[in-house]
Parts: C-alpha cells; sequence; structure tokens
C-alpha cells in the first residue's frame, strides 16, 4: 500500500470517528456503526479499484513491449 493511500484511509477512518464522536446517544449509534462500515467498504473498493488499474498497466506495458503475447495469457 502507497504512502498517499494509507493517507487517504486513515484520514477518512478519523473523519468517521469525528463524526460518531459528535453523534454519541444511543439513538445515533446504529447510525455512527453504518457510517463506520460505508467507509470502510469505500476505501476497500477503492484499493481494489487501485490494483486492478495497476494491474492492467502492467499487462498493457508488457504487451507493448512485446513480453507477454494473447496466447500466453
Amino acid at each position: 500500500m502507497k504512502r498517499r493511500q494509507r493517507v487517504a484511509y486513515f484520514s477518512s477512518f478519523y473523519i468517521v470517528i469525528a463524526i460518531g464522536r459528535a453523534f454519541t446517544t444511543a439513538r445515533n449509534h446504529v447510525f455512527f456503526k453504518v457510517t463506520l462500515l460505508f467507509s470502510h467498504l469505500f476505501t476497500s473498493v477503492k484499493l481494489l479499484q487501485n490494483i486492478c488499474i495497476q494491474m492492467v498497466r502492467n499487462y498493457v506495458r508488457k504487451t507493448d513491449r512485446g513480453g507477454w503475447t494473447e496466447e500466453q495469457m
């Protein structure tokens, strides 16, 4: 995981914690948990997207050089 991705992940995590602290009542406790869950899902989706983009870039780079052909995949 690159440094920038890690920083983005932790900053979003702390923002959600701050929102949760603002809603400390029992009624909003469920809301906080749902928000936390969504933030985790969102960040993991972003990380998966970045991994897929890297894989596609590496594949394109290798085919451009002639390292791999379609049959070898």
